[in-house]
C-alpha cells in the first residue's frame, strides 16, 4: 500500500467514526430534548392544577364544595344529600354547572394524558363525591337525556364521570364507601 492509499484509508475511517459520533450525539440530543419536554409538560400540568385548585377553593365554590363533600355544617353528607334548589337544596343549576365544569376539564385532560395521576390525585376524592351524589347524577342524566347523549365522550360531564370512576376503581372504593368517610 502506498502513502496515498494509506491517507485514503485513514480518511475513510475518520469519516465513518465521524458519522457514528454524529449519529450518537444526535440521538443523545433527541433524548435530552424529549426529557426536557416531558419535564416542561409536568411543570405546565402542575401550574394548571394549581390554578384550578385555587379557583376551586375560592369563595365562589366553597359553599357547593362543602355541600358535596361535607364539613360545611360539620355533618357528613352522603350520596343522598340534596344539592339543587329544584330538589330542595341550596344551589341553582348554573352554580353546580360552573363547579362541574372545573372537574370536567380536569377529567378530560387526565383522560387524554395531558395530566397524570400525581397531578390529578388530589381531585379524586371530590370527583368521587360529586359523581356519587344522587341529586347531581340525576341532574347530569337529565342533561344527557335532553341532549340525546346518555353516555360516551360526547355526553355532558363525561370528564367528571371518567375522573370519578377512575378514582373509585383505582382506590377499590364504591359510593357507599365514600358515604362512610
Amino acid at each position: 500500500m502506498n502513502w496515498k492509499e494509506n491517507i485514503k484509508f485513514c480518511t475513510d475511517i475518520i469519516q465513518v467514526v465521524t458519522v457514528i459520533l454524529g449519529v450518537y450525539f444526535a440521538v443523545q440530543t433527541l433524548r435530552d430534548t424529549r426529557e426536557v419536554e416531558s419535564v416542561n409538560r409536568e411543570i405546565e400540568s402542575a401550574r394548571f392544577i394549581m390554578e384550578i385548585n385555587r379557583d376551586l377553593r375560592s369563595s365562589q365554590f366553597s359553599n357547593i364544595a362543602h355541600a358535596i363533600n361535607g364539613g360545611f355544617d360539620d355533618k357528613k353528607h352522603d350520596s343522598n344529600f340534596v344539592i339543587l334548589r329544584e330538589s330542595r337544596g341550596h344551589f341553582w343549576p348554573g352554580e353546580l354547572e360552573d363547579y362541574l365544569d372545573m372537574y370536567n376539564d380536569i377529567g378530560e385532560l387526565y383522560q387524554s394524558g395531558v395530566l397524570n395521576d400525581m397531578v390529578v390525585g388530589e381531585f379524586f376524592y371530590s370527583a368521587g363525591k360529586i359523581w356519587c351524589n344522587n341529586d347531581i347524577r340525576k341532574y347530569i342524566k337529565k342533561l344527557r337525556d335532553t341532549d340525546h347523549q346518555p353516555d360516551g365522550k360526547s355526553a355532558y360531564y363525561y370528564g367528571v364521570e371518567y375522573l370519578a370512576t377512575k378514582s373509585l376503581e383505582d382506590n377499590s372504593r364504591t359510593c357507599a364507601d365514600l358515604d362512610k368517610q
